[in-house]
């Protein structure tokens, strides 16, 4: 909505949801927040950081593969 012109549902324009949805993830979950998990020497569960953001789990575990992708994380 923000980062996109047109219908990208149909997934025809692969680089157009990218930018979306990292622009989405962005907002969504602090990166500083999800660096302390990262630093932390106790293992933590992806339901916790999702509970802890208040997301579903699938969101939270397709923006930390995207942050690792973007090298943010």
């Amino acid at each position: 909505y923000y980062m996109t012109i047109g219908d990208i549902v149909d997934y025809s324009d692969m680089k157009e949801e990218y930018k979306a949805r990292l622009w989405s993830y962005e907002q969504l979950i602090s990166i500083d927040r999800l660096k302390k998990y990262q630093m932390s020497n106790e293992p933590v569960h992806d339901y916790e950081i999702a509970e802890d953001f208040g997301l579903p789990v699938n969101v939270v575990v397709d923006a930390i593969r995207m942050f690792f992708i973007k090298d943010i994380i």
